[in-house]
């Protein structure tokens, strides 16, 4: 017989089991004088039934009763209801034998026969007060539960939803290797890596201030200009300019965000590091020999206003065999202070234990510190390991094709046979001014993104396209208007050198243009066999013309055929990737033609 509470009126009932008429009549009017509801019934058998239909908020039960004493009545209530409800015994036996068996039965208290008013009235009360304390904390604890329920529901709805904005599940790059340890459930370090179309390997380590859910909420706009600016191509300093904005607009003050982003270009050897508010970061040959540390050279992500933002950027180029960039947030060099190297200790120490550099074994001795640890882990760990290694460098044997010069003349592009092969075509010029604050490889490639969308394989063209459009672009901008010389990468630091000069430049430069044509050409397939079947070939053909004084295509055309290209390294790629490349003019001007990949 399952019992259950019900819902309490305003007026307390109790229910008397006796099997004396008399005795039931004297407690009935004693307690109905007190103000309490009673429900009276003469057997066990009855109080059963009755308590089916109406729980009282106490129960008075004789002991000697006939079929079902008081004991086993009282035994039967405690099995089987699920709430807690006071129980007093009424008694003529005096005895200490029977007050313990009825205490054993379950019974609260124990009163004797003549029961006294007074008495009874304040066992009753206090009973009644002990039993609505109990119920109050039970109610409480309920409430309690719920909302740790809820609490708890919330936390994994919310690790679930950082853990997809991070990706940190899906970055399985073989180039990187990392540890990640939170010092709470939700971890205010983070880890982003993805690759941007032309291969180059983009990685930002992040250590947001505080800890737990409010740091790793500073995460969400991070991850989102991250990944998208590197899928569509945008340099490392334009995504550290909108992560920096993006904080600064969402995240009050103190909040901040120290990080060190890394990119990687395995074509070229090309690697570009910057650190703000993070430990040193390591640059490490194969067996763990210190080249250079990149220092903090700016301030964390969130503080600076966007138009005072300027990212410091630090570039080199990676000659073979492969190197390694060792990087950490401030929980490593809470396990590791400046006293024991910091990060350089860690790798050290995990060097006496290997034989190689091995971030298995740095990660090993990360967590040997954790476990020993006197003190909990005050702070997110978090490390990362960067394989540098260059693509080898395949010489194109191909015969080089010219497109013939000037098809973009204002006359020919009004010419009715050549824009019927046209699928479509978009002209645009960027000013001197436009060219220092718009990115054009992204910009372009999204152009024709919008328009090329829906073609199969459009990914595999994108990446392609992307190495095109970028190396004519930063032709025409470097050597075309900047006029930069690519001996300037000669050396322990010309990249870092090239850059610089690059930037002095391009912030001086007051005037000045360059112009882009792109246009898709469909032709016809080539059979011209009555009933074949054959496949059009689709062609986007990239014009580009700076305003400034060329340079010598013919000297490179004569030094690729002789094998003597020390620079230009640009030009080869984008020869390699297109099936006609024409220069012509001063040398502005270039027209290539890329092929679509055939669907």
């Amino acid at each position: 017989m399952p019992l259950s509470l019900s819902v309490p009126s305003q007026e307390r009932s109790i229910l008397v089991v006796d099997d004396s008429r008399l005795d039931r009549a004297v407690l009935t009017r004693m307690l109905e004088k007190m103000g309490y509801l009673v429900f009276a019934v003469p057997s066990g058998a009855e109080a059963l039934l009755q308590l089916d239909t109406d729980f009282p908020d106490l129960i008075l039960v004789d002991v000697y009763m006939p079929k079902m004493t008081g004991y086993e009545l009282v035994k039967r209530i405690r099995m089987e209801s699920k709430s807690w409800v006071p129980i007093i015994f009424i008694s003529a036996s005096t005895d200490n034998e029977s007050i313990l068996e009825g205490l054993r039965a379950g019974a609260d208290d124990y009163l004797f026969k003549p029961v006294s008013y007074e008495i009874l009235a304040t066992k009753v009360e206090v009973l009644l007060e002990r039993a609505r304390t109990l119920a109050q904390v039970l109610a409480q604890n309920t409430q309690l539960l719920n909302y740790r329920a809820l609490i708890q529901e919330e936390r994994e709805m919310a690790l679930g939803l950082m853990q997809q904005m991070s990706r940190i599940e899906s970055i399985q790059d073989l180039a990187l290797r990392f540890f990640l340890k939170p010092s709470a459930q939700f971890s205010g370090d983070l880890i982003c890596a993805a690759r941007a179309p032309d291969n180059k390997l983009n990685v930002l380590l992040a250590d947001s201030a505080g800890h737990g859910l409010a740091a790793a909420l500073a995460s969400i706009p991070l991850t989102r200009s991250f990944y998208q600016m590197t899928a569509r191509g945008f340099e490392i300093a334009a995504i550290l300019r909108e992560i920096n904005a993006s904080l600064r607009h969402y995240l009050p003050l103190p909040r901040y965000v120290a990080a060190i982003m890394l990119s990687y270009d395995p074509v070229l050897g090309h690697l570009s590091v910057w650190n703000g508010g993070c430990p040193t970061a390591l640059l490490l040959e194969q067996d763990g020999t210190l080249i250079q540390g990149f220092k903090s050279l700016g301030l964390p992500l969130g503080v600076v206003p966007p138009k005072e933002f300027e990212p410091t950027l630090e570039h080199l180029i990676l000659q073979a065999p492969p190197k390694y960039v060792l990087a950490c947030t401030d929980g490593v060099s809470e396990l590791w202070p400046q006293e024991e190297g910091g990060l350089w200790g860690l790798a050290k120490e995990a060097q006496l234990h290997c034989s190689k550099l091995s971030f298995e074994c740095m990660q090993q001795r990360l967590q040997r510190r954790l476990e020993s640890g006197s003190e909990a882990l005050r702070d997110d760990v978090a490390l990362i390991l960067l394989h540098c290694e260059a693509l080898p460098q395949n010489q194109s044997a191909e015969t080089l094709t010219d497109l013939t010069p000037g098809i973009f003349n204002a006359s020919s592009m009004d010419d009715v046979e050549l824009l019927k092969s046209q699928d479509w075509n978009i002209s645009l010029t960027l000013s001197a001014q436009r060219l220092k604050t718009l990115d054009v490889v992204p910009f372009l490639l999204g152009l024709v993104r919008q328009v090329e969308g829906e073609n199969p394989g459009w990914q595999i063209d994108s990446n392609r396209l992307f190495l095109v459009l970028s190396e004519l672009f930063n032709n025409a901008l470097d050597h075309g208007l900047l006029r930069l010389d690519s001996s300037l990468k000669d050396g322990l630091d010309g990249l870092e050198n090239y850059f610089d000069e690059r930037d002095r430049r391009l912030k001086a430069l007051s005037e000045g243009e360059i112009h882009v044509h792109l246009s898709k050409d469909i032709q016809p397939p080539a059979s011209t066999q009555p009933g074949a079947q054959g496949q059009s070939k689709e062609i986007l053909k990239i014009y580009f013309r700076d305003s400034g004084p060329g340079f010598d295509f013919q000297s490179w055309r004569d030094n690729l055929k002789n094998n003597q290209l020390h620079h230009g390294r640009g030009l080869n790629l984008i020869r390699s990737q297109c099936s006609a490349v024409s220069f012509f003019g001063n040398g502005s001007e270039v027209l290539v033609q890329f092929n679509f990949t055939v669907h």
